[in-house]
């Protein structure tokens, strides 16, 4: 992030060496921050959040947050970045785009993220490894100015960094969703992020196939997801309450390992996980019973990621779990039928062990 900010600031300050960029004035670009895009009776709706300095002399103002928005309709999404660039008055640049936020009415998002991407667009392309959200509305979390650091939008990453974290949420970029979308019955975890007007905040995830259909994981089975797709955080930890009759505490997963293959049983599929967590046990007094909490974590994770699973696979027959490579892989004679029938009729069969450190 602050390579990414120093990268911006040596751009804004080569106006006084070479006054371009490009073939455009640095001046008269607009550097998009933020992107949310959602479609309406047939219409597309672009709000941005772009790059403002509220200093003077070409050097931010620190205290503020060095952001401004603007919002364009069109037929399809590059007529709307087009009246973004009229009401703007400067060209837009996508390249330093932190995060698109995918919002309502979205049928053909494959399509969309494409065209983000296009290398002969004058407006530069959308990063491979840009972060992609869903939001109710998406304008909404664009318009949410925090003043903190040199970017309104250093401070959206530095939550989403404390999200993922803690196991609360997960990062979904731009390449892997594309990746998905490309599968049978392949869904996206898009992160459902909102704002209260003065901060962000993520609730849940979206699975959302490439037809626009959205399966809601709630925000107590996120962690779930985290834990049973393999997208535990190095660096993160997820604390887990784990009181009974005689104390209270709470135990930190440190780590988490997941390894999973797949079979027949009684002609159906079967998904089978083997879930290894670390843990942190921190009891609030002495009666405090160690095996009994890692054993509470184990039961709780366990049913998270049965939660996770239900709500996707069995309910909406969409894979945000990999299943479609693990068919593939384990019982090809599965892969040729119809994937979002053997995905609602599969089983799950998980277990889960932990270790204290």
């Amino acid at each position: 992030m602050k390579k990414t900010v120093k990268i911006l600031a040596m751009l804004i300050c080569s106006t006084v060496i070479s006054g371009c960029f490009g073939k455009t004035e640095v001046n008269d670009r607009a550097f998009v921050q933020l992107m949310g895009i959602e479609k309406h009776s047939g219409v597309y709706m672009v709000s941005l959040q772009i790059y403002e300095s509220c200093g003077s002399d070409g050097v931010p103002d620190v205290s503020k947050a060095n952001s401004s928005t603007v919002a364009g309709t069109g037929t399809d999404v590059s007529a709307a970045l087009s009246e973004c660039e009229l009401k703007a008055g400067k060209k837009l640049f996508l390249g330093h785009v932190k995060t698109v936020i995918i919002g309502s009415g979205i049928t053909e998002l494959p399509e969309i993220l494409s065209s983000l991407t296009d290398g002969g667009s004058p407006r530069g392309t959308v990063p491979l490894s840009c972060p992609i959200a869903y939001s109710t509305s998406p304008s909404s979390v664009t318009e949410t100015f925090m003043e903190q650091g040199v970017f309104s939008a250093d401070r959206f990453t530095d939550i989403t960094e404390g999200y993922v974290r803690s196991g609360k949420c997960v990062y979904t970029d731009l390449i892997s969703v594309t990746e998905k979308l490309s599968l049978p019955s392949g869904a996206a975890a898009l992160p459902v992020i909102y704002s209260d007007g003065k901060e962000i905040y993520y609730s849940g995830i979206a699975a959302v196939n490439k037809n626009g259909g959205i399966y809601r994981i709630s925000e107590p089975d996120v962690q779930g997801f985290v834990i049973l797709s393999g997208s535990f955080d190095k660096k993160g930890s997820i604390a887990i309450p784990v009181p009974d009759d005689e104390s209270s505490g709470y135990a930190e997963i440190t780590c988490s390992k997941v390894k999973t293959c797949a079979d027949i049983s009684d002609g159906r599929l079967r998904i089978n996980a083997e879930v290894r967590l670390k843990l942190k046990t921190n009891g609030s007094d002495e009666n405090y019973d160690e095996k009994k909490a890692a054993e509470a974590v184990c039961e709780n994770i366990r049913d998270s990621c049965i939660s996770a699973y239900s709500e996707t696979a069995w309910y909406g027959g969409c894979d945000v779990f990999g299943i479609y490579k693990l068919m593939r892989r384990d019982c090809p004679s599965l892969a040729e039928k119809d994937s979002e029938t053997v995905i609602k009729e599969s089983i799950l069969s998980i277990t889960v062990k932990a270790e204290t450190e």
